[in-house]
């Protein structure tokens, strides 16, 4: 058995090292994971200082990660965008610090120096989903039985557009979509389930995981955060062997000319987003929200 490290990065967010396997580990208790400003910072830090976490409980026969893996301990949902009675509070100064330090942390996981993964077990709601689809890769269970994704693009109920980079991300991702197509997902607070994440090759296929494989001999054994999903598990670690086994300045360059994003587009988003921030349809949305949450 390979031995686990765990470190609190900050409340509701720890690091979980496991063989070559770097998980982020999310578990804000009843709050659906909403990010908070809090977070948003640590994971900025996290972000920055990436190079460092990649050592993180490294052992002589792992000396580095060579996968990211996002994941949450909540048995009903991946992750939420902001926390909205806390972004409701915020000063005009720290709500645009909180979407800056998501908006670089998504942009890291995009280009980040090893695979990332979100394992998505339940619902992801808006800024939630842009983190999801920031990733290299995402999962679900791999049985009916446990937990399957949805991605609730719920952003314009709160009268926003995605503003963590997730509305060029899914164009990126889903080429067989148009601009307006996304947008008008966008638009009509779309709902996506297992079954059309599928479709849109938005989840990696495990059905050809051969777990009587010689190259699964050596896995460690499923850590406890990924319950009984044996079957993703080891696609994980394939995929941190596998990685890891490309020469180390081949890696980097590899990775280094996927920055393939049209900055004119992003240019256009950042903008549309700031134009709606906190803007009248948003505050008001807002206030509606916390009026329920009173009731």
């Amino acid at each position: 058995m390979i031995a686990t490290e765990n470190r609190e990065l900050c409340s509701g967010i720890s690091i979980e090292r496991v063989g070559s396997v770097l998980f982020l580990v999310f578990d804000a208790g009843a709050s659906r994971n909403a990010v908070t400003l809090n977070w948003s910072i640590a994971l900025r830090k996290f972000a920055q200082n990436f190079s460092e976490w990649l050592q993180f409980g490294a052992t002589s026969t792992h000396p580095t990660a060579g996968a990211l893996v996002l994941i949450s301990k909540n048995p009903k949902t991946f992750l939420s965008g902001g926390d909205l009675k806390e972004i409701a509070s915020l000063s005009l100064d720290q709500s645009w610090e909180f979407t800056s330090n998501m908006r670089h942390f998504c942009r890291f996981l995009s280009n980040c120096s090893v695979p990332s993964v979100s394992y998505v077990a339940g619902d992801a709601y808006g800024g939630g989903v842009e983190v999801a689809l920031a990733t290299d890769y995402r999962l679900t269970g791999d049985s009916p039985e446990l937990p399957q994704a949805a991605l609730h693009l719920w952003q314009s109920k709160w009268g926003l557009p995605g503003g963590w980079r997730g509305m060029g991300r899914l164009e990126e991702l889903c080429p067989h979509l148009s601009r307006r197509a996304v947008s008008l997902l966008f638009a009509r607070a779309a709902s996506l389930k297992t079954a059309t994440l599928r479709e849109w090759k938005l989840l990696e296929e495990l059905s050809d995981v051969d777990l009587s494989s010689a190259s699964f001999a050596n896995a460690p054994q499923t850590p406890s955060v990924l319950k009984e999903d044996t079957t993703s598990w080891h696609w994980i670690c394939k995929l941190s062997v596998d990685f890891l086994a490309c020469p180390a300045e081949l890696r980097q360059d590899l990775l280094s000319r996927c920055e393939t994003r049209d900055a004119k587009q992003e240019s256009f988003d950042k903008e549309i987003f700031a134009k709606h921030w906190h803007g009248p349809a948003h505050k008001m949305r807002l206030a509606e929200f916390l009026t329920r949450k009173e009731i």
